[in-house]
């Protein structure tokens, strides 16, 4: 008896069909937008990991996480306990603010100067040319400053920001006058990293020109509307990120920290501050909704990438399920650095897309450096566009200079027996003789699925965990200061003064830290227990490798 269908019900099935396409097409188009899946680890990066998960110590990991703000608010303290001046006896009686102001340059220049000589390894930048250029650049920027002040008068609004194009003028002809053209010219092989450098530094000054704005939009706000320029920010954020993203493709290996370190960082410490200066419970439920539905995106996203590598691994006949479940700190670097090292003999024929090298050196063990030169032999994995320059500094950094680059890039013990490379001569297939070409191919596919998605996950998870500790960390040490502020002279030139201190903001502002500080611990027992990833030093790692990058941001807490 054959079964009628009714128009209605076709109809009626119709509409979902194309409202479950379309939602799905939002959700994917979302999920492509997210800074997890603007890149991926490079196989050197993940080797770097894995050599630091097998020989950090948890300790100096816990503590390096819990004090890692401590100088930046440490100077920050010391220099409110230089009494100011009244603003209205002028700049030429306020002369402890120009000391104030100078070293504050001097410190953000010499933090600068150290990510200069992380960014490009060929350059002298010694200690002693970074105490030169730091003095130079801070001493030009304060007669800048005291200039404007004769001339506008003083306070000088926006400092920071009008100064901001006379300090990279200053900063560029300095390096120029201390290092000399060479380095700079076209033909130079340092020119791509100076390059790298400089569009990380406009970023940087482009972020704190836009924050002290968007700042500014807030206070003048009435306080009804105040609620809805609260609502801007994660648009702001958006939008940054994105610019942040795109500057720094160069950098892919760097964009979890570069972004966290800059656009997570100031709206952290917008919302902070707008908390504390507003003392108002709905402010604080906004921002504590918010961010808890962007985490839960966030963690979705995640989730969705961790389950489809998990699902690769179970669906690969080579490691069975009780391997699977033994759920160690290194399970998923391990079973990832197995496929990787041995491409051929896992079908893996080529994976153009996936970078060998990481945009800039990363301090691995003599061993793991033998097998990614082996691995560059078999042509699998490739240099992106972007990243050919780079690929040819390596190069030339693993030839006749390797002794001396090793004392700062390679200078690390091996720590045990670490798993070859399978090359072209000895991956025999003979115990794939009977194996079918479409099995052969299926099982390439997911082998290349799970390279990719696995430093896929890798940097997804690294970016997580920056914006998270930087989420948690920055309300800590904002009300740390506030706190120290309140009892010092210099709170009465504070915004809103001594009156303006309310207990009720600072109430507000622990209700956010408590939360913040779940949300992390959350996300760490996450990755532990599902994703057999251990956070806590992947963070370290991340700090270790990149802390130039990130004490600039920490300083700007001055």
């Amino acid at each position: 008896m054959a079964v009628q269908t009714h128009p209605e019900n076709v109809k009626d099935s119709g509409a979902l069909n194309r409202e479950s396409s379309f939602l799905s097409r939002v959700e994917n188009k979302w999920n492509a937008i997210q800074v997890g899946r603007q890149g991926e680890y490079s196989i050197e990066r993940v080797e770097s990991l894995d050599h630091y998960c097998k020989t950090a110590s948890k300790t100096r990991v816990l503590l390096v996480c819990i004090l890692t703000s401590v100088p930046a608010l440490a100077v920050a303290i010391m220099l409110e306990m230089m009494p100011l001046q009244d603003p209205s006896k002028g700049w030429d009686a306020n002369w402890i603010f120009w000391i104030r102001l100078t070293v504050i340059i001097f410190i953000l220049t010499c933090m600068g100067m150290f990510q200069l000589r992380r960014f490009v390894l060929g350059l002298p930048v010694t200690f002693g040319k970074i105490m030169t250029i730091s003095s130079v650049v801070s001493a030009i920027f304060t007669g800048f400053a005291v200039l404007l002040a004769a001339l506008v008068g003083f306070p000088v609004p926006f400092v920071m920001v009008v100064g901001g194009i006379p300090f990279a003028i200053t900063l560029g002809v300095v390096l120029v006058l201390m290092f000399g053209i060479a380095p700079f010219r076209y033909n130079s092989p340092l020119r791509v990293h100076l390059a790298k450098f400089l569009q990380f530094l406009v970023v940087r000054l482009n972020l704190v020109a836009i924050y002290p704005l968007f700042k500014v939009l807030y206070a003048f706000a009435p306080a009804k509307s105040q609620g809805f320029v609260m609502l801007l920010l994660p648009v702001w954020k958006f939008v940054a990120k994105k610019y942040v993203g795109r500057a720094m493709r160069e950098l892919e290996d760097y964009i979890p920290q570069i972004v966290g370190f800059n656009v997570d960082y100031f709206s952290t410490l917008f919302v902070s501050v707008c908390m504390f200066s507003s003392g108002s419970v709905l402010m604080t439920v906004l921002a504590i909704v918010v961010d808890i539905v962007f985490s839960l995106l966030e963690y979705r996203e995640l989730q969705t990438n961790a389950n489809t590598v998990y699902n690769l691994l179970r669906d690969n006949k080579n490691w069975s399920k009780s391997h699977l479940c033994n759920h160690t700190s290194e399970d998923l670097l391990t079973l990832l650095l197995e496929v990787t090292r041995n491409p051929e003999a896992h079908d893996v024929i080529s994976l153009p897309n996936v970078r060998l090298w990481a945009c800039e050196p990363h301090p691995i063990s003599s061993d793991r450096l033998e097998i990614l030169k082996t691995l560059a032999t078999l042509d699998v994995y490739g240099f992106r566009s972007a990243h050919s320059t780079a690929s040819k500094a390596h190069i030339s950094f693993f030839s006749k200079p390797l002794r001396k680059l090793q004392t700062r890039r390679v200078s690390v013990a091996a720590t045990g027996p670490v798993s070859t490379v399978v090359t072209k001569s000895n991956s025999l297939r003979s115990p794939r003789a009977s194996v079918s070409n479409t099995q052969l191919i299926a099982g390439a596919d997911r082998s290349e699925a799970l390279i990719n998605q696995g430093l896929q996950l890798l940097f997804h998870s690294e970016y997580l965990l920056v914006v998270e500790y930087i989420e948690c960390i920055v309300p800590i040490v904002f009300v740390a200061y506030q706190l120290v502020l309140y009892q010092l002279p210099n709170v009465v030139y504070a915004p809103g003064g001594a009156e303006g201190w309310q207990s009720g903001a600072v109430e507000n502002i622990l209700l956010l830290i408590v939360l913040e500080v779940c949300s992390l611990l959350v996300l760490k027992v996450l990755l532990e227990r599902k994703f057999a990833f251990s956070p806590l030093i992947s963070w370290h790692t991340c700090w270790k490798r990149n802390s130039n990058m990130s004490k600039p941001t920490c300083s700007s807490l001055l």
